[in-house]
């Protein structure tokens, strides 16, 4: 091999190292893990990635979802309990309402408030068809009134009406269930005069049969007597008294 050969052949050796060591300088170096920051995560390509801080809080709308969610359950399965239980105590008081119907109750009366009287105040309440009469309010033209039962947390029903007169006034009736035996408490409000409260107490007397709405109705003239005049009312004579004869309206109040 001459000289010149020999030279050619030492140049492309060199041209050869130095291009493959600018091919190497070109290309990415892969970063040591061990050199990385405490808590960098290494990807599938060797690169480190962020540190993940678990301590940052959640995101706003993530937060108010769960705290939503933690609230809201107790509060759902609380509002179902409260209905559940108004449904069965509503249940049970209806079930008292169909074993008061029909029921007749003599109770005597004590006034709260003045003293003993001298004679037991005593009346007598029927229960038909949803509606309580009392037979000593009646004769004040206190008409009978819907009735309404409940049973409270204890499990005693109580029943609760109102009463009114147009002349004399309203009443409020409650009542307790203990058994067969019934004690309440009765509040006249009259047109006139002050608040009397009673208390009283009493027990089933009997039974009463439940009258259709054209038995409980008042009774009709007949077609033949509508039209004749009311006969008139005999005129006492000079020596006869006129209130003579008349007996005085009695009644517990």
């Amino acid at each position: 091999m001459t000289r010149s050969q020999w030279q050619w052949v030492t140049l492309s050796v060199l041209m050869g190292v130095a291009g493959t060591a600018r091919a190497a300088d070109q290309q990415p170096t892969k970063s040591d893990p061990l050199d990385q920051e405490p808590g960098a995560v290494i990807g599938e390509t060797g690169q480190a990635t962020a540190p993940v801080d678990s301590s940052a809080p959640a995101s706003p709308a993530t937060a108010t979802t769960s705290a939503d969610v933690a609230v809201t359950a107790p509060a759902a399965a609380e509002a179902q309990a409260a209905v559940s239980d108004a449904a069965a105590k509503a249940a049970k008081g209806n079930q008292v309402m169909e074993k008061l119907n029909g029921t007749e109750w003599t109770i005597e009366l004590t006034p709260m408030y003045g003293g003993k009287p001298k004679q037991p105040l005593s009346d007598t309440l029927q229960f038909v068809r949803g509606k309580v009469t009392a037979a000593g309010l009646a004769k004040d033209s206190y008409v009978p009134s819907n009735c309404t039962v409940t049973v409270g947390d204890d499990g005693v029903p109580v029943w609760e009406t109102m009463q009114t007169s147009e002349n004399k006034g309203v009443v409020f009736w409650r009542g307790e269930l203990h058994g067969d035996t019934m004690r309440g408490i009765l509040s006249k409000h009259p047109v006139e005069g002050n608040t009397e409260d009673y208390s009283f107490a009493g027990k089933q007397s009997g039974t009463v049969s439940a009258l259709s709405p054209a038995a409980s109705a008042p009774a009709q003239p007949h077609a033949a007597q509508a039209n004749q005049p009311a006969p008139a009312a005999p005129t006492p004579s000079k020596n006869e008294n006129p209130d003579a004869g008349k007996k005085r309206k009695k009644g517990w109040f």
